[in-house]
């Protein structure tokens, strides 16, 4: 199968119901059908005609997993930025989830007491929407123009830490994502939320400045060591993390005929 035809999970519903009725084949098969003919048009209309839907039961009490597939790429285009394409659509992934979870319990007529497990998953959506909530609150934390005491320290050290938790999961994610045209969108979408980012921690330039540093080097040497190794290392942190993401645009973006 090509490549730019590959499906990632846009979000997936999952239950676990104590129940013995429904343990045959042509049962399930019956069950499937309903839950079809219920989700199919409710995730066509949230993810366009081509998304594809899964459905999985698995032996014992009554398991079921429903995962909806799409290409991310050609779903964002509908929004006016990335941002907003992916927070939209995470949310709308989340609501398709519950409705598909309570299409089960309602189709099987499962008591609140036989139901083990349910859960609602944002598949990639959610955890591009998460890596973009995150590196707001990071940047909005690197934002600070005052030097920072001793004591503040450990926060902005805490922040560069984050960052360096964001890129290893930013890492993680495009080595999971299945199409080019994914990795290539994610990529490019994150790499604009980096963008947003200040090269070097704004009170950096303060600290450059010769009397400043002459001074703090005799009051606390210690201080001063700090604090320009936290700073080149977020410096370092957000370099790289830029490079990686540009360099999975230009090897996924698609190639002009």
């Amino acid at each position: 199968m090509a490549d730019y035809i590959r499906r990632e999970v846009l979000c997936e519903a999952y239950t676990h119901l104590d129940i013995k009725n429904f343990s045959d084949a042509n049962s399930r098969e019956a069950l499937e059908k309903q839950i079809r003919e219920f989700i199919i048009p409710r995730a066509e209309f949230i993810f366009g005609e081509e998304v594809e839907l899964q459905i999985t039961f698995d032996d014992g009490s009554l398991k079921t997993k429903i995962a909806m597939l799409g290409a991310v790429a050609g779903l964002i285009t509908a929004y006016p930025d990335f941002k907003s394409g992916i927070d939209n659509l995470s949310r709308d992934a989340i609501v398709l989830a519950q409705a598909a979870n309570l299409e089960v319990v309602f189709k099987t007529r499962t008591a609140s007491c036989d139901r083990i497990r349910i859960e609602k998953r944002s598949g990639v959506l959610g955890r591009v929407n998460h890596l973009i909530s995150t590196s707001e609150k990071i940047r909005d934390n690197a934002g600070h123009s005052r030097i920072p005491t001793a004591n503040e320290l450990k926060e902005v050290t805490e922040n560069v830490d984050a960052l360096q938790r964001w890129f290893s999961d930013t890492e993680s994610l495009m080595q999971k994502l299945e199409s080019n045209d994914t990795k290539a969108c994610v990529a490019a979408g994150l790499l604009e939320e980096l963008e947003r980012f200040p090269e070097e921690l704004p009170w950096v330039a303060q600290t450059r400045k010769d009397n400043f540093k002459a001074r703090l080097l005799i009051e606390d040497v210690e201080l001063a060591t700090s604090l320009d190794a936290v700073a080149a290392r977020y410096a370092r942190l957000l370099a790289i993390a830029k490079i990686h993401l540009q360099r999975e645009v230009e090897i996924h973006a698609p190639k002009n005929a």
